[in-house]
């Protein structure tokens, strides 16, 4: 009996063993298994590409989809009703978003296009759970950066598996738990998280833009909502608990069960998942939305209490220590929050924030909007730029048109959109430091025209400068009897100098002083301004010696024309004395006419109700020539030709001594050689740099009647060091917008903030070069990456061989990869299609340095006829396509220090194989950035007054008188290969943009000089495309 016991317990044993393998085996398929898609989401599968849907349904995400329901299915509610809802949502989505065009659907990146929903389809063909997991997705892409998110997930799996095992230490027999054993026992790893969490960032980014109406005015609640996700201090803890109180609140909300919330788990959940419940908000103020999505049965209110508002955050926000984030360390804690700081906007959009970061910079200039706004428009408009120049690829004022652009956009928004333009603009003031680094000297408000001697700078003429020296001085507590301005006038070709007292007084001389040295009572007399003119010895002289004519101006101007008409020019053919004669009759000329001019000055300075007087300048110097003293000495008479004679007596008899009215002069504030105040008392009194005028002081002044338009761009050509860096950073903004705008539906992340212009790599490179022409290619890509990521900060030489980005919803690809060869987009153009190739972060794409090319078969020789070229168009090429593919091949990148811990890698460069094939048959690989950096690409236009016979000129006749034009027809990519050694191919491929684009790059590569055609060629204008001495030509038609 022991021994047959024994053969049935080991009977048994095998069984058991054998169970526990099938088990273990169906434990590794059953991520194989694909369900029907509920009804709600049966649109997905129409809209979804091959290449997607081939992964949804049996690819890496399929697999994570059914792993995160297995095992997260347990502990999660039942919300049917939820799913539903969400699937008739993203179809409708779905709907909205419009297709990719035919053109690009047959293009390079044709697999790649259009909607990532990839995501979604591997979750709605995996069960309610994988659905479940989505949404979760969607909320931490929302709130979360994608390096965070993805160690959230990581930390989520491996806490529910340990909590598995805890489970099922603790439980009698764990059979009970099969289900929940087999989940955790399956590996879902960090690049499988990733990959699920990119795939949920794209399908929000072009969510929110499909829905933008509802998202704008839900983010305007949330804004200003202030209230946690929850606070639970465990990250395992926090995930589930807003998991699961989303998913109940938003399934009971579909069922028309209304819900009232004290935190921010259902808010999130809102903005994340695209549906959209009236809601009640109690707070400071009271808001009833209604936002009437059909979704939810009428009368169902999201009611939110904020009772736990924070005064230092705003919106709703998430705090999680991240255990998972770096290879090594302590848990790394992140507060995140969904408001402005963490949000995706539109370029336009974008300029509102400048607009702030510009006024948090002016301060009193700019207390509001308003304010910012109208001194804003007195400089554009003073400027004169019309706003059509903006995309003109010149940096030439571009930062301004940017500005005025956006200003002018402020101002005509309505509504919702002024609301939001407000918060962006406010956002900007609180990240200043975009514009305005720290630890460094700020520029003053108004690009320094906020200044006196900005402001001198700019004025029309002398008497501007003049009457904003005097209005400074009575407004500030200067001593004016104790300051005079010293300013230069420009005449014709004349300039000279000229002083003027600062406040009226009522005496002849306001500075005539005592023996001792004070200044004497003002004497009865009405009070009136003084100007001075600074005169010469020999001037002095002139105005004594022409003292009527000085006296009397208009029969002054007679005299000179009667002088002139009588005035016979130096002949050297006449005698010695009459030319000594003829010059002495020019020189008395010249004097009257010098006289005149002042006489001309007197009378229009005593028109303003001032008197003009002469006065001489003494200037002490040492030996080296340095300046050491210099003084003034004013006349005591009233008369200008009496006080002329009078400081000419002075000099001619002595030289000068400190009197009675001598006075010392150093320069106080203004500009030197323009404009500026001068002391005349204290030779310590220290001078005064950059002095900050009141805003209505600039206002009055800053005024079409005032300022100069060439004095102006001349000031913003040559401002101090400060505003131009100011300027460089504005620049660099104006080409951010320059390449955005070719890239519609790009969005900016305004993270970007946190990273000052003054650290982007791409910016110091791209403002310092003298090309107008815009950014260069890598410099657009390194822009782009920063602007887009809001964190990726990458030197351009790092980028130069990129030729395409992948980023959320979004690829960036050269635009000479998207049409036709023939077409002239700039070197530098880049454009943007919906679309990614299906990795998580940032992926730049990059070509080998040699790419491989099919190598000549003997065995296709009946293939090869290279027939001679009949001049008749033909596509021969029809079946060739492009397809991208990766090596394995990769290289992280680190755009700053405080990414070199983190063990995610986002931003990376990929090796990428551009593969032409014909039909099923591999051709070869290309690399179209070297293609199109060659120069011996040419384009054959016709002459655009083209007589030839309308063109009718044939081939044939064209080669007849030149006959080293004759071609062989290339018909296939054999006779390519194998193309003769010398003289002229012709490849036909007409009217297929993708052939001729893989033909150029592959003539190029088997050493032809590529001549793109036209559509219909005059063959007789193209033929001068290629009568240069070159052996070998391959026309493209």
């Amino acid at each position: 009996m022991a021994l047959s016991f024994g053969k049935v317990s080991g009977a048994i044993a095998a069984m058991h063993n054998e169970t526990t393998a099938a088990l273990v085996n169906l434990n590794a398929d059953f991520t194989l298994i694909k369900l029907e898609a509920p009804a709600e989401y049966s649109a997905l599968g129409n809209t979804i590409s091959t290449k997607r849907k081939t992964d949804a349904e049996e690819g890496t995400l399929h697999k994570t989809a059914r792993r995160l329901g297995a095992l997260f299915k347990d502990v999660l509610p039942v919300t049917d009703e939820l799913c539903r809802a969400y699937g008739t949502r993203v179809s409708e989505i779905c709907s909205m978003l419009p297709t990719t065009t035919t053109q690009e659907h047959l293009g390079i990146f044709g697999s790649h296009l259009g909607l990532d929903i990839t995501s979604i389809w591997a979750a709605a063909t995996s069960g309610s759970a994988a659905i479940q997991a989505h949404l979760l997705a969607c909320m931490l892409a929302r709130i979360f950066p994608n390096q965070e998110a993805i160690s959230l997930w990581v930390e989520l799996v491996e806490k529910r598996k340990e909590w598995i095992r805890i489970k099922q230490g603790n439980t009698l027999y764990s059979s009970d738990h099969h289900n929940e054993i087999m989940a955790s026992q399956q590996d879902i790893s960090r690049s499988d998280l990733a990959t699920w969490d990119s795939s949920a960032r794209a399908w929000l980014q072009s969510a929110d833009q499909a829905k933008k109406r509802q998202h704008i005015q839900t983010m305007l609640i949330l804004n200003n909502a202030s209230v946690p996700v929850n606070s639970e201090p465990q990250t395992y803890d926090s995930l589930m608990k807003a998991w699961t109180t989303a998913l109940e609140a938003m399934n009971f909300l579909v069922k028309g069960i209304p819900q009232r919330v004290q935190d921010g788990a259902t808010l999130l959940a809102v903005s994340s998942w695209h549906l959209y419940p009236d809601m009640i908000v109690h707070g400071t103020t009271h808001a009833d939305v209604r936002q009437q999505d059909p979704l939810f049965p009428t009368g169902t209110f999201l009611t939110l209490g904020l009772q736990h508002v924070r005064d230092d955050t705003k919106s709703v926000y998430w705090s999680l220590p991240l255990a998972c984030l770096q290879f090594y360390g302590h848990p790394v804690q992140a507060v995140r929050a969904i408001g402005p700081e963490n949000k995706r906007i539109t370029c336009d959009q974008f300029a509102y924030v400048i607009l702030g970061c510009l006024f948090g910079g002016w301060n009193e200039y700019a207390v509001n909007d308003e304010d910012g706004l109208e001194r804003l428009g007195r400089i554009t408009d003073l400027m004169n730029i019309p706003l059509s120049l903006r995309f003109k690829h010149s940096k030439a004022n571009t930062w301004l048109i940017y500005l005025a652009v956006a200003a002018q956009n402020y101002l005509e928004c309505e509504e919702e959109e002024r609301t939001v333009a407000q918060q962006l603009v406010n956002l900007g003031r609180r990240w200043s430091t975009f514009l305005y680094p720290r630890h460094t000297s700020q520029p003053p408000p108004l690009f320094g025209l906020s200044t006196l001697s900005g402001l001198l700078k700019v004025l029309k003429t002398p008497d501007h400068r003049v009457h904003c020296l005097r209005r400074w001085v009575m407004m500030s507590s200067q001593n004016g009897a104790d300051l005079i301005i010293r300013y230069s006038v420009h005449n014709s070709d004349v300039t000279w100098v000229e002083y003027a007292s600062t406040v009226p007084t009522s005496s002849q001389s306001p500075l005539k002083r005592t023996s001792d040295g004070n200044l004497k009572p003002a004497e009865s007399l009405p009070a009136k301004s003084f100007r001075w003119l600074h005169a010469s010895q020999y001037q002095l002289t002139l105005f004594v010696q022409y003292r009527d004519d000085f006296r009397d101006v208009e029969v002054a101007k007679e005299k000179l024309s009667r002088m002139k008409s009588a005035y016979t020019p130096i002949d050297s053919s006449l005698n010695h004395r009459f030319s000594n004669e003829n010059i002495r009759y020019w020189k008395e000329i010249e004097e009257l006419r010098e006289v005149i001019l002042y006489a001309q000055r007197h009378r229009y300075i005593q028109s303003l109700g001032e008197t003009y007087l002469p006065v001489i300048q003494d200037v002490k110097s040492d030996k080296f020539k340095r300046e050491l003293d210099t003084r003034l000495c004013f006349p005591t008479s009233k008369d200008f030709v009496e006080a002329s004679q009078e400081l000419l007596a002075s000099l001619l008899n002595s030289p000068l001594e400190v009197g009675p009215v001598t006075m010392p002069l150093m320069y106080y504030a203004g500009i030197h050689s323009v404009c500026g105040l001068y002391s005349l008392t204290h030779r310590n009194r220290q001078s005064l740099h950059d002095i900050h005028l009141n805003p209505l002081f600039v206002d009055d002044f800053f005024q079409p009647d005032k300022v100069d338009l060439g004095l102006l761009q001349q000031y913003f050509a040559s401002v101090d060091p400060n505003v131009r860096f100011l300027i460089r950073h504005l620049t660099a903004c104006a080409m951010m917008s320059e390449v955005y705008h070719l890239l519609p539906g790009a969005e900016i992340s305004t993270a970007v903030l946190k990273t000052s212009l003054a650290a982007a790599k791409w910016v110091n490179e791209a403002t310092e070069t003298p090309d107008s022409a815009g950014l260069n290619i890598s410099q657009a890509f390194a822009c782009i990456a920063m602007f887009d990521s809001g964190t990726c900060n990458l030197a351009p030489e790092s980028l130069s061989q990129v030729f395409a980005l992948s980023s959320g919803n979004s690829l960036y690809i050269l635009a000479s990869l998207l049409c036709d060869p023939f077409e002239r987009p700039r070197a530098s153009e880049i454009r943007r299609v919906v679309g990614n190739v299906g990795r998580p972060g940032m992926t730049f794409l990059i070509s080998p340095p040699e790419v491989k090319t099919r190598e000549a078969d003997p065995g296709q020789w009946m293939a090869i006829n290279h027939s001679a070229f009949d001049g008749q168009p033909a596509n021969h090429f029809g079946n060739t396509s492009i397809h991208l593919s990766f090596t394995n091949y990769e290289i992280p990148l680190i755009p700053d220090e405080n990414h070199q811990h983190l063990i995610d890698r986002v931003f990376v460069l990929v090796e990428t194989l551009v593969s032409v094939y014909d039909g099923q048959t591999w051709v070869g690989e290309v690399d179209i950035l070297k293609t199109f950096n060659h120069h011996v690409i040419q384009r054959a236009v016709n002459d655009q007054f083209c007589s030839h016979a309308e063109r009718g000129v044939s081939y044939e006749a064209v080669v007849r008188k030149f006959s080293r034009l004759a071609a062989t027809s290339i018909e296939n990519w054999d006779e390519l290969i194998e193309a003769p050694a010398s003289g002229t191919v012709v490849a036909k491929a007409h009217k297929s943009w993708l052939a001729r684009l893989a033909i150029t790059a592959m003539a190029v590569k088997y050493g032809f000089a590529p001549v793109i055609l036209p559509e219909e060629p005059c063959w007789l204008c193209c033929s001068r495309s290629f009568l240069a001495s070159r052996d070998k030509y391959a026309l493209v038609w």
